[in-house]
């Protein structure tokens, strides 16, 4: 496992993040004898979860065996609503907040249907086939990712996941400490998680 930070908005918007991230997976792989780079799998949560996403589609699958991402930001063009509205762990991200984030990251020049901001519009053949997405449904990045997934399904990613919770906000996992269900729901998550890269890392190895 590597665990790597990355430059972060205001002070470094779009595309700084994702060059950083790009440099990060160029590294494992240019470092054969400490890392094995044909199997590289990127995860992030939310903003990191968007940035997984993007370089994965960015570097291609030759490069990227899977991604992971737990609650991401998958599109910025429009406004999107929860389907839930009570929820028991995590929170609900205000439309208000959410323009902030945006406006932060990206430069009012920066239009946001670009596939490396909004990373449901990039071509689906330009994803690994292994992809796991994990959200709540009081969550309003919800619906964007199950359509996400189900476009990558429809093109023939056949090992492309998406796992939905109920009553669960945004960052379930690390906001629900005293939630005897959503520490349910994020050992649930994380299970099945690891449970892909084991399953996709053990049939390579055979």
């Amino acid at each position: 496992m590597f665990d790597a930070d990355y430059r972060k908005a205001p002070e470094h918007p779009f595309p700084a993040a994702i060059q950083d991230a790009e440099d990060i997976t160029y590294y494992l792989a240019a470092n054969p004898d400490k890392y094995d780079a044909s199997n590289v799998f990127l995860c992030g949560f939310s903003a990191g979860g968007n940035l997984a996403l993007v370089t994965a589609s960015h570097l291609g699958p030759e490069r990227v065996k899977g991604v992971l991402g737990f609650y991401p930001p998958v599109d910025f063009t429009k406004p999107h609503t929860a389907p839930e509205k009570r929820f028991v762990a995590g929170a609900v991200i205000p439309q208000f907040i959410a323009n902030i984030f945006h406006a932060a990251y990206a430069l009012p020049s920066q239009p946001l249907n670009d596939p490396r901001i909004s990373v449901i519009l990039a071509p689906p053949e330009s994803f690994p086939n292994h992809v796991y997405l994990a959200c709540g449904n009081a969550d309003t990045l919800y619906d964007p990712a199950l359509k996400f997934v189900a476009r990558l399904k429809e093109a023939g990613h056949d090992d492309a996941e998406f796992v939905g919770f109920e009553h669960m906000g945004h960052g379930f996992d690390s906001h629900g400490k005293d939630s005897t269900e959503g520490k349910e729901k994020k050992h649930e998550a994380y299970t099945g998680a690891v449970d892909l890269i084991n399953r996709v890392t053990e049939a390579l190895g055979e």
